[in-house]
């Protein structure tokens, strides 16, 4: 914990790209969200265009990041992610700061199972 998922339209980046995005994003969340480098995961989905239906005031190049992460970050902490992902996307994508979205999802440390942050629970309480 925390994961990222990335929902892209499909050939809007190179088979070569994909994995610099996906490691440059995991790479800044440590940091970021005070974690051990070795907590966390990202993931990239693909969707033909057939399968995405986006009104027509959108951009059809729109992006969709879903990140989960325990409660109890900050505000500022989630703004400095967000910016930083949505930088980094727009980096190796070309999509627009504007067509890229952001949602998290706070998750109870009580309520996640399992995986290699679950000794950093406790240390999470006590802040």
């Amino acid at each position: 914990m925390p994961q990222v998922k990335i929902h892209l339209p499909a050939s809007i980046i190179e088979d070569q790209k994909k994995s610099l995005l996906v490691h440059e994003i995991r790479a800044c969340m440590p940091p970021i969200l005070k974690v051990a480098e070795n907590i966390g995961q990202v993931f990239l989905y693909e969707t033909s265009p057939p399968c995405r239906s986006i009104h027509e005031s959108r951009d059809p190049y729109f992006v969709f990041v879903e990140i989960s992460m325990y409660s109890g970050r900050t505000l500022e902490m989630k703004h400095a992610l967000t910016d930083r992902l949505i930088a980094i996307i727009h980096r190796h994508t070309s999509v627009k700061p504007a067509d890229i979205v952001c949602a998290i999802t706070e998750i109870p440390p009580e309520n996640y199972f399992g995986g290699t942050s679950r000794p950093n629970i406790e240390n999470l309480k006590k802040k």
